[in-house]
């Protein structure tokens, strides 16, 4: 008697799982479609080259596809300092949290009070120059609300050469 209840009720218990795992899928599915990502980050290098602080937006009311990338970034040193206002294009592929990032851009880069160093081999002697950039990388960024973190490759080039930079971001999406 206690078998024939048992398999009914273990039946039971496993299509309510199996229906709040589908309604779990649908509510992000409906949430990652129809609500547009919006973060806010500091990052160490990438575009911005320096520290900086970042505002990424999508186009449409989507977590995934076209949108942009803008911020502000500085870099003090002894008798000279560099401030960087980075912008880029960029496209996100990916699901659920997890999404591949491409992006095109120019940072723009003014100097005061003599050279940066080698810290940027790219400066010159106008103390103002635009660079292009570009990201390849990985961006963590919850479906609703919460913390982010993106990890990317960043070629940066001027007109003689082509410079390899990375970047590390923390931030909060809303």
């Amino acid at each position: 008697m206690k078998k024939t209840f048992l398999l009914p009720a273990v039946l039971l218990l496993v299509c309510f799982a199996f229906k709040a795992k589908a309604q779990h899928e649908l509510n992000s599915y409906i949430s990652d479609t129809l609500h547009r990502s919006q973060n806010a980050y500091l990052e160490i290098g990438g575009p911005g080259l320096v520290i900086s602080a970042n505002y990424d937006s999508r186009f449409t009311n989507s977590r995934t596809g076209l949108g942009a990338t803008v911020g502000v970034g500085y870099l003090p040193n002894k008798s000279s300092s560099l401030l960087t206002i980075p912008v880029q294009l960029n496209y996100l592929m990916g699901s659920y949290q997890h999404y591949f990032e491409l992006g095109a851009g120019a940072t723009f880069l003014k100097y005061k009070s003599g050279t940066i160093g080698d810290f940027i081999p790219f400066h010159n002697d106008a103390n103002k120059q635009f660079v292009g950039t570009a990201t390849i990388g990985y961006r963590y960024q919850p479906i609703d609300r919460g913390y982010n973190f993106r990890v990317s490759f960043n070629p940066v080039f001027d007109q003689h050469s082509v410079y390899a930079y990375a970047g590390v971001g923390f931030g909060y999406t809303f």
